[in-house]
């Protein structure tokens, strides 16, 4: 995948997350060269998270607060590592849903001219999930090792499992991963309204295959997706 393959999908994740209605900001100017591992390596999730956030480190934020990534190293040898970390929190009822729900919350529906929406609102304590998704994907010949550590492979949560991928993904692959796991309802209506020729080239047909190097015969006796 070239530099210009990249960028060129990475755009299209704004289109595809605006017709989702899933879209809430872009950071087109996000430099991750400005992050201190060191700073988040012992960091709890929900750390992690707030950390990127309150930085905007990301490329695209949804609706949801859930934060997507996309790193690129173009040097010789190419790299890539792409992170969806999800809101840890729930999200936060607007005043609009307070006052709907006002009854239910409070018991009176006359008293709600007398309550203070505003303030409680802006007091509302953020409440934790009990747990959150965390998906990675990462492309990095470097660190390949036959049967061990695949050169392309997603994480799911900060766990030591990695799924081998014969292909290596590009951006819109993986929102379509993420969409697929995290966002069913979303990916259900995609599926439905767009071009299935777009979703096949972006999932399996258009992406281009590791090299043998990285994927030799102690490989072939474990299942690797696409």
């Amino acid at each position: 995948m070239t530099r210009g393959v990249f960028e060129t999908r990475r755009n299209e994740v704004e289109g595809v997350l605006k017709g989702l209605k899933l879209h809430s900001e872009r950071n087109k100017f996000v430099d991750y060269s400005t992050l201190n591992i060191s700073d988040i390596r012992d960091l709890s999730y929900i750390d992690t998270w707030n950390y990127y956030y309150e930085r905007k480190l990301f490329d695209y934020c949804l609706v949801d607060g859930s934060i997507i990534q996309y790193k690129s190293d173009f040097r010789e040898l190419r790299s890539f590592n792409y992170y969806y970390y999800e809101n840890p929190f729930f999200q936060e009822r607007t005043i609009e849903e307070l006052i709907d729900n006002f009854t239910d919350e409070f018991g009176d529906e006359s008293k709600v001219d007398d309550f203070n929406l505003a303030d409680y609102y802006e007091n509302q304590v953020p409440k934790e999930k009990k747990q959150s998704i965390c998906i990675r994907y990462d492309y990095n010949p470097t660190q390949y090792h036959p049967a061990k550590h695949p050169a392309s492979h997603i994480h799911i949560n900060n766990t030591v499992i990695r799924l081998g991928i014969k292909k290596i993904m590009n951006p819109i692959s993986f929102l379509f991963l993420v969409l697929r796991q995290c966002y069913v309802d979303s990916w259900q209506e995609y599926v439905t309204t767009q071009d299935t020729h777009y979703i096949l080239q972006n999932i399996c047909s258009g992406l281009e295959q590791i090299p043998d190097d990285y994927y030799k015969s102690k490989d072939h006796l474990e299942l690797y997706l696409a």
